[in-house]
Formats: structure tokens, C-alpha cells, sequence
């Protein structure tokens, strides 16, 4: 099915099997052997068709490339809404022309002979989504994790990067170069063209520029790094600091008081003082956490969005329990920041007070 799509097929070009011209020439070009990145455009396929998802649809169409959104079960309203024309639920906006959306079960229509597939969903679900596309990679694809949290489970907590390159690898038996993205880009921003930055890590140099030339447009800038386990930790733990941040807000709500800045100082302050130990302590680069993707996304992260507001029902004085349930009745369910903050305990190497504070807090002591 096609959103306004003269790209990709929409609902009745496969009704009758007739593909239109430019996905014809997309192929027919794959089949002659030439790659995409010897064009100006490429095949880049988006998994997960939340904010941020489909905020990336808009540099990357503004590029002209040939752009897929695929969602999970979890994001079929919005697909259909999506489809519609219909403007997305959390970023205001509806897709660009020319975009693709395809549902959860039209998984391998969205992503075959991309060039780059974006990993756009929870880290809790990154390892399956994987494990179901890993056959339809090919063996150019690269892939970019634009999930901000941890993965591996509580024995063997590991980074995004990490989480994917293991199942590729087991499943493909190759391996695929992994761009990690971080940074402070607020979804509906970045969907408007407000001018926004970010920051790309990835062990693969080569990977990453094509990633940056895919992606970078006059309002949205990349910065590339080779510290992938500074930004990737620095994205975690971003969201785990965050409710702390939210914590005072509830706080002053709670008692009444037009403003605690003070309060919030001291612990955006202690935050980053204790990601900078952190990182370090991980070989990660103290330039990564007093940059985009540590100083400057924790300040967005901060201010506003999913964590900040979990911490701040908690500061408000309802139990952790209730603040998630809270969360998920507003379809806020996903909160990176508190199933983050148990598998973190692995990287923390160093005294980090404000951070066994939060673990403690959401391990119900």
C-alpha cells in the first residue's frame, strides 16, 4: 500500500501487479549490477513507524531517496492513519510524498534490496526485529540503530551495536557494518526542518559518511564519531538521568513551590559529572559525553519526553507500578529510561550516587 507514493507499491499496483516506472527502474538497475550508491539515491527502509521513525522520512525523501516505513503490530493505526494521508499522532505532520508505509506483515516487501535499514523501535525489541530480517539483507546492507537504550537481558547486558551485530552474525554468519545514531533530535523537530544535529558512531568510517551524505540536509547536521561505545552508553543513560530530571518537576508540583530550578541544577550537574566517570570507565571519550550526544541529549531528554514524565509521577508521590501503568493508559508505555537503568548496572564501574539512587527507587526500595 502507497502513501501518496509514486515510489515503492502502493495498494493497487499490487492488486495488479503493476509496479510503477521508477520502482521498475530500481530494480531493473539492482539486476544490471549497479549499485544504488553509485546514484544520487539509495533504497532505505525504516523499521518502526513512531516519532522518530518517521521524522528521519523527511530528510531522507527531501534527498530523494526511495524511502519504506514498516511498522510493528504496535504501530498499525498509525500506519493506517499514515496511509491516509493523515498526519502522525505524536510529530503533527503526515509523510512526504513518495513514502512507502507497509505493515507489520508486509515486513519483507519494505526492506528488500535496501541499502540501509534503519532499526527505528524499542531496544527491547531490536534482537527480533533482526533475527526476522537478517535473510533479507544483503551482503552491502548497512544498518543503523536509532533505539536509545540497552539490550542482552539482565546476565549479559550489551549495547545496541552489540545486540546487532551478535544476531547478524549468527544468522548470516557475515558481518554488516552497524551506525549507531545519538543525539539531541527531537522527533517533531527534525519532521518540521527545525534545525537539528546529531551525532553518528560507528566502528565502520565508510559506513557511517554514506549514512551522513544519506541523511544530512541543510537543517539537520551530522557529526561522525569512532567512540560507539561513548555514544551508545551516553544514549542509555541519558534516559535513566532523565527521570531524575522529571523527579524535581513532580517534586514541585507536589509541594506546591513555582519553581525548583536550584534542585534541578544539582542533579543535571551530578548527571553529567557521573556519565563522564561512567564512560571513562567503559574506554569511552570524555568529549563524546560533553557533546551532542551526552551533554547536549540529555538536556532535550530533560526537558520533556517519556522519561522525564515517568519521573515526574514518581516525584508526585505514586509508586513506580503506578506511574507505568499511568504511562501506558496515555500510550506512553515505553519507557527506555527504567528498564535501562537495570541493565546499566553492569557498566557502572565507578561511584555513581544519583544512579543508585534511581536504581533503587525503581527497584522498589
Amino acid at each position: 500500500m502507497g502513501v501518496n507514493a509514486p515510489i515503492g507499491r502502493s495498494r493497487s499496483a499490487r492488486s495488479n501487479g503493476v509496479y510503477p516506472l521508477r520502482q521498475l527502474f530500481i530494480y531493473f538497475t539492482i539486476l544490471r549490477g549497479r549499485s544504488n550508491r553509485e546514484r544520487n539515491f539509495m533504497k532505505i527502509a525504516i523499521l518502526g513507524g513512531g516519532a522518530m521513525g518517521s521524522a528521519f522520512t523527511v530528510p531522507l525523501r527531501d534527498n530523494g531517496h526511495v524511502v519504506t516505513l514498516w511498522g510493528t503490530e504496535q504501530d498499525k493505526e498509525i500506519i493506517k492513519r499514515l496511509a491516509c494521508g493523515e498526519p502522525h499522532p505524536r510529530i503533527g505532520i503526515s509523510l512526504p510524498q513518495g513514502v512507502t508505509c507497509y505493515y507489520e506483515e508486509e515486513l519483507e516487501d519494505a526492506v528488500r534490496i535496501s541499502d540501509i535499514v534503519v532499526i527505528a523501535v524499542s531496544s527491547e525489541a531490536v534482537k527480533k526485529i533482526i533475527q526476522r530480517v537478517a535473510h533479507l539483507l544483503r551482503k552491502d546492507t548497512i544498518l543503523m540503530s536509532a533505539a536509545k537504550g540497552l539490550g542482552g537481558g539482565l546476565k549479559h547486558p550489551m549495547t545496541m551495536s552489540e545486540v546487532i551485530s551478535r544476531a547478524i552474525l549468527k544468522s548470516l554468519k557475515i558481518k554488516l557494518p552497524v551506525v549507531s545514531m545519538g543525539g539531541p533530535s527531537v522527533a517533531s523537530e527534525l519532521a518540521k526542518r527545525l534545525p537539528t544535529a546529531a551525532v553518528y558512531a560507528s566502528r565502520d568510517t565508510r559506513a557511517a559518511k554514506i549514512c551522513r551524505h544519506a541523511f544530512e540536509t541543510p537543517y539537520y547536521k551530522i557529526q561522525i564519531l569512532d567512540d560507539v561505545v561513548g555514544l551508545e552508553l551516553c544514549s542509555a543513560l541519558k534516559n535513566v538521568y532523565a527521570i531524575a530530571m522529571g523527579w524535581c518537576r513532580g517534586l514541585q508540583k507536589k509541594g506546591g513551590v513555582k519553581q525548583l530550578d536550584n534542585l534541578k541544577a544539582l542533579v543535571f550537574a551530578k548527571a553529567v559529572t557521573e556519565m563522564r566517570s561512567i564512560i571513562k570507565s567503559n574506554r569511552g571519550a570524555l568529549s563524546t559525553v560533553m557533546g551532542l550526544a551526552g551533554v547536549g541529549d540529555l538536556y532535550v531528554t530533560s526537558r520533556s519526553g517519556r522519561n522525564e514524565t515517568f519521573g515526574y509521577l514518581l516525584g508526585k508521590g505514586i509508586t513506580c507500578h503506578e506511574a507505568l501503568r499511568e504511562m501506558e493508559r496515555y500510550g506512553r508505555g515505553v519507557v527506555e529510561g527504567y528498564r535501562t537503568v537495570f541493565l546499566a548496572k553492569a557498566f557502572i564501574k565507578v561511584s555513581a550516587p544519583l544512579f543508585s539512587s534511581i536504581h533503587a527507587v525503581l527497584n522498589g526500595k
